[in-house]
């Protein structure tokens, strides 16, 4: 076999080994400063399918003392893979309906990312009088 030939195997068959993936498992939360929110959804606009990614009293916090709610996670990875789609972030606080916030999510074949949406919100907080 000549070095040539050697050459265009090694090169031809490191061309198969595709993307490596890290074992990170991503979530893009969304802060909110102010109250607490009592409940919060995701909804993929195109199905209507709602996602509530809740862990009993796990919320990150930022440097701000905002408190983290999840939007969506790399467990949507299979559905966006190739594509992008709107989802709609909402959170309530005693059923009423304090947050709507829209979001273009997409995924690759490792990770969800984020193509638009906020990441910080802060809710202004009514006084009673």
């Amino acid at each position: 076999m000549s070095i040539f030939t050697f050459v265009i195997i090694v090169l031809t068959s490191c061309s198969d080994l595709g993307t490596t993936c890290t074992t990170e498992f991503i979530t893009y939360y969304l802060y909110v400063k102010g109250d607490t929110l009592t409940e919060y959804y995701t909804i993929r606009l195109s199905t209507n399918d709602t996602t509530r990614e809740q862990y009993d009293d796990y919320f990150p916090e930022d440097n701000e003392g905002r408190r983290g709610y999840i939007v969506l996670t790399d467990g949507h990875r299979r559905i966006l893979e190739d594509r992008k789609e709107a989802f709609l972030f909402i959170g309530k606080i005693d059923n009423e309906k304090v947050i709507e916030e829209y979001y273009i999510f997409g995924a690759g074949e490792c990770h969800v990312y984020k193509e638009s949406g906020k990441e910080k919100i802060d809710l202004e907080i009514s006084e009673i009088q």
